[in-house]
């Protein structure tokens, strides 16, 4: 989905597209910047939360780098429900108590426009960052 004028809408050309998330940043052992030099966060133990959807493949690979990479202690998951109606993607938010993703991107910049996709990666203790799938199995 989309947000517009503060609107949730639908575009399946927009997510065929695969357009550029507005929030990136790496998650680095020491908190140092990434190779790209954008922004970094250390990897902590259950400092980060993974918002997905079963139903996509990017956010599918998350989670298989998750495991492989054994960062189950690192990073919790939230499953989004899996079909993405007029307010986006539904969830049962077990840190906000949100009912849908875009609170989650309202949170970190109240004046948000622009695509509301998963996956999310939220660190506990920082603004809500959305990483691309390439910073997020890295």
């Amino acid at each position: 989905g989309r947000r517009i004028a503060g609107v949730s809408r639908d575009s399946l050309f927009e997510l065929a597209q695969g357009v550029a998330s507005s929030f990136r940043s790496w998650l680095t052992t020491d908190g140092q910047a990434g190779p790209d030099g954008a922004l970094g966060f250390k990897a902590e133990k259950g400092r980060y939360h993974l918002y997905v959807s079963l139903a996509c493949p990017w956010a599918h690979r998350t989670l298989i780098s998750r495991q492989l990479n054994e960062l189950q202690d690192y990073i919790d998951v939230t499953v989004v429900e899996p079909i993405m109606l007029g307010n986006g993607w539904a969830l049962d938010d077990p840190l906000y108590g949100f009912d849908f993703l875009y609170q989650l991107y309202l949170k970190a910049d109240v004046n948000y426009e622009g695509r509301v996709t998963v996956p999310v990666l939220r660190p506990h203790r920082k603004p809500t960052r959305r990483h691309s799938l390439n910073y997020l199995i890295r």
